[in-house]
């Protein structure tokens, strides 16, 4: 009986359920904050009793801080900041959690070691995490760090947002895509319960709201609402998502954005692009306003998709193009110097290099909506040109796929390319309606070549008109009468062979096509010219 009366009572405390001692960690730190916004360190006490933090340091790599005397209640937060009032400022931080400023150790903003001591040295905490995302906290998880996935940026005072609850329906983001501008609103279950369907809604700046029945998810589950952006080129419009649902972790039901609306397709488009300058010049990329508005490329992107996977991005200065005018992109001042009044030059950095061989250029407005996508390769080039270095690829349509080799030819200028200008491959008319295209407009005289003949299309204004149509080289010496004193109608064709009046093949390189019509019931007359180039 004795026995009995000695073992129940020690059963009975191994059955009480004894506080937890303290156990404080590292749980949030902010290396990279925006501007304005001072760097710090969240703790947290996970245990269920409170912690006297009393001589306690805080350490990076290279330097250590001691925390001012405070008490950590069991389960609490503590922020730490150099400037509390300027965290404040940018934070919301919930009443309750206390915030100590001290000095903060000069957190890494790449890689550093983050360390809590006790008074004695001893070694409470002790992780290191890797800066992903600048301008992105980094949340302790149970397996070392990860960035945040908070809306605002950090969870400064609040339930880290990696924790994985119950019940967490997360608007994942707002991403612009496709032509004609779109929106994918992205949705995913990342909690531990399944959701039925549920309703989502979207305003876009002054249109009316829009609502999608989504789908239910499972856990980990995602789906994505796919809508199109309306507004004029150069609108600015606010966007807001939510959902209709009750769950655990209510600052990520929401999402919204600022959106730049973009051109319609087709309506800024690159035209001309350069890849081989010649030795001591550089690149150039030329764009053509069609857009019917004055179009701002601040913030624009030009992206250079390389061979390797890798990519090369250059923001684009405030540069206005106004509608009608070119815009040409490159680092050549003299370049910059040598374009007509009509068009705009546009400085980039000398680093961005587009590959000789060909390249694949994206260009995105400043919300990072594709205006143009392009693809030129070296092989595309005229294989009657002797050389290529120093000509640029021209686009024959503003309205021709950027990236098939049927929408782009070498440039048959005799300098090379036609920068700020319109394109020397394409049909240029005239205001009287007079107009002169050669095609191809680089060929060879060899009979056995793909690229022999050239044809020579021309149009003029008179039902009836005496026609003539002359060879000469660029300085106006006479290579060839192909037209003399014929009466012809409003369009037709001439070929050339390659040849002079003599019947000899020229010397490979550009020579000019000059057209003459005479109305033959007035004294009206029209002129046009053209460009080809010879090969061997």
């Amino acid at each position: 009986m004795r026995r009995t009366l000695y073992i129940v009572p020690l059963v009975f405390l191994f059955m009480v359920p004894w506080p937890l001692p303290a156990q404080v960690v590292v749980n949030e730190v902010h290396p990279t904050p925006a501007a304005g916004e001072p760097e710090w360190v969240e703790l947290e006490n996970r245990g269920l009793t409170s912690q006297r933090l009393t001589g306690w340091w805080l350490c990076d790599a290279r330097s250590c801080i001691q925390l001012p005397a405070v008490v950590m209640p069991a389960k609490g937060l503590i922020v730490v900041s150099r400037d509390t009032a300027a965290l404040r400022e940018q934070r919301f931080i919930p009443r309750g959690v206390l915030v100590l400023e001290c000095a903060v150790p000069s957190l890494n903003n790449t890689t550093d070691g983050v360390l809590l001591r006790r008074p004695d040295s001893t070694l409470v905490d002790s992780s290191v995490y890797r800066v992903v995302v600048k301008g992105r906290s980094l949340e302790r998880t149970g397996s070392g760090w990860t960035t945040t996935v908070a809306r605002d940026s950090a969870t400064c005072g609040r339930l880290n947002s990696t924790v994985v609850l119950d019940r967490d329906l997360r608007i994942v983001g707002i991403t612009p895509y496709g032509s004609p501008p779109s929106l994918a609103i992205t949705f995913i279950n990342a909690g531990r319960t399944s959701f039925p369907s549920f309703r989502a809604a979207c305003d876009i700046g002054k249109g009316p709201r829009r609502t999608m029945e989504m789908p239910g998810l499972a856990p980990g589950e995602e789906t994505v609402w796919r809508l199109q952006v309306e507004g004029q080129p150069n609108d600015t419009v606010d966007v807001l998502v939510w959902h209709h649902v009750a769950d655990e972790r209510s600052e990520n039901d929401t999402a919204a954005t600022t959106i730049v609306v973009p051109p319609l397709p087709g309506n800024v488009a690159v035209m001309e692009i350069l890849t081989d300058p010649p030795a001591g010049r550089h690149d150039y990329i030329e764009l053509w306003n069609r857009s019917g508005t004055m179009i701002s490329l601040a913030g624009w992107m030009l992206v250079d998709q390389q061979v390797n996977g890798e990519s090369d991005t250059v923001v684009l200065p405030a540069v206005d193009v106004p509608d009608g005018a070119r815009a040409v992109l490159t680092a050549d001042v003299a370049l910059r110097a040598r374009i007509p009044d009509s068009a705009v030059a546009v400085p980039i950095p000398s680093g961005f290099n587009l590959d000789a061989d060909g390249d694949s250029l994206w260009l995105l407005n400043a919300s990072g909506f594709v205006v143009d996508a392009c693809v030129v390769d070296v092989q595309w080039h005229a294989t009657a040109l002797p050389a290529t270095k120093g000509v640029s690829f021209e686009r024959w349509s503003y309205d021709a796929p950027g990236q098939l080799a049927t929408s782009w030819a070498s440039s048959s200028d005799p300098y090379g390319g036609t920068p700020g200008a319109a394109n020397a491959i394409g049909l240029r008319a005239r205001s009287d309606g007079s107009s002169l295209e050669a095609h191809p407009p680089a060929f060879s005289s060899k009979r056995s070549s793909g690229t022999f003949p050239c044809r020579i299309a021309y149009t003029q204004p008179y039902a009836y008109a005496l026609m003539d149509m002359r060879v000469t080289t660029m300085e106006g010496l006479p290579v060839r009468t192909l037209v003399n004193a014929v009466v012809g109608g409003r369009q037709g064709a001439v070929f050339w062979d390659g040849t002079d009046a003599n019947g000899m093949s020229v010397h490979p390189g550009p020579y000019l096509v000059v057209f003459t019509a005479l109305d033959t019931a007035s004294t009206n007359s029209t002129h046009s010219h053209a460009v080809v180039t010879v090969g061997e």
